[in-house]
């Protein structure tokens, strides 16, 4: 509710100042009823959060806590304001002629990750549909380059009959290799001095699941997909490639793929900033733009180059 009440005070103080500062139709678009609402609409869902957080101080200070279901309301109400006023945030940049102020798409996109992983109202597994009625954490495995080959097809000639999907998970012995050392792994962290104040019993797989064996059961009963399938069109030039480099399929005139099918292999993390990437480059190709200048950007692994240099 703490990160909430930030995201939506900085998209009000963004906003308040860039309605005052914009201009339309010789105003400044503050002067504007649509744009009062949406202000009005930001200050209700701040009050309303600052209210929450105010409640978990007075509880505090008395010695008391929220029930589970308080706490549980508290924050999926609260990242849900979160998300809504940063939204409106970005449709009163954007929708005024330009999206000018980078701050804003940020504090959307912290917006919406506080909401997947904040905004849930307790510890959960398969996908949200069984809830753990009680106080938990928990590490999560991900095998980000997975070697397992699914595939899609048509399911008949009917062209309104859905397609079949095979991810074909966990088919390849590495994937199933890497979970389970990640489950070790996470086992070996847990157990560290560092946990002893927060640690409680182990829920999942459960201290009886210890070989090998029942690791692998445990991982093929409850492994799940994190939503990034890719590569059903993959880009490239062998046989197997659907489109080619310039996202054309190949054999068929006037049509082009843009999304994350094009991908030969998935990348080591979420797929959402590569495809928007993909498609900005798409219509460069369409519209006929030339590439960019080369341009150097610092990232993490600059700076561990340089501080490994430095030693």
């Amino acid at each position: 509710a703490a990160m909430s009440l930030g995201i939506i005070e900085q998209c009000m103080d963004l906003c308040i100042k860039y309605a005052k500062e914009r201009q339309s139709w010789g105003r400044p678009i503050g002067e504007y009823q649509l744009i009062q609402l949406k202000l009005a609409n930001m200050e209700v869902a701040r009050l309303n959060v600052q209210n929450l957080v105010f409640r978990y101080i007075e509880l505090a200070q008395a010695g008391k806590q929220l029930s589970l279901g308080e706490a549980s309301a508290m924050k999926l109400y609260s990242a849900r304001v979160a998300v809504e006023t940063a939204m409106e945030a970005v449709q009163l940049f954007g929708g005024n002629g330009y999206m000018a102020e980078y701050q804003v798409e940020q504090l959307a996109r912290d917006a919406k990750i506080l909401q997947i992983y904040g905004g849930t109202d307790a510890p959960f597994s398969d996908h949200g549909r069984t809830i753990l009625k009680r106080h938990a954490f928990g590490l999560h495995m991900c095998a980000l380059r997975p070697e397992s080959r699914g595939f899609i097809a048509l399911k008949s000639t009917n062209p309104n009959d859905a397609p079949l999907i095979q991810p074909n998970s966990l088919s390849a012995e590495s994937d199933l290799r890497t979970l389970r050392e990640g489950v070790k792994i996470a086992r070996r962290v847990v157990a560290q001095p560092a946990f002893d104040a927060y640690r409680g019993e182990e829920l999942n797989p459960g201290p009886s699941v210890q070989s090998d064996e029942d690791i692998d059961q445990f991982i093929r009963n409850t492994a799940i997909t994190i939503y990034h399938p890719v590569g059903t069109a993959k880009m490239g030039n062998d046989a197997s490639a659907v489109v080619d480099a310039s996202l054309r399929v190949r054999g068929v005139q006037g049509l082009r793929v843009v999304d994350a099918s094009i991908m030969p292999t998935l990348v080591g993390g979420n797929t959402n900033a590569p495809t928007i990437m993909i498609a900005e480059k798409a219509s460069d190709l369409i519209l006929g733009k030339l590439p960019l200048p080369p341009e150097h950007r610092a990232v993490a692994e600059d700076k561990t180059e340089r501080f490994a240099a430095a030693r």
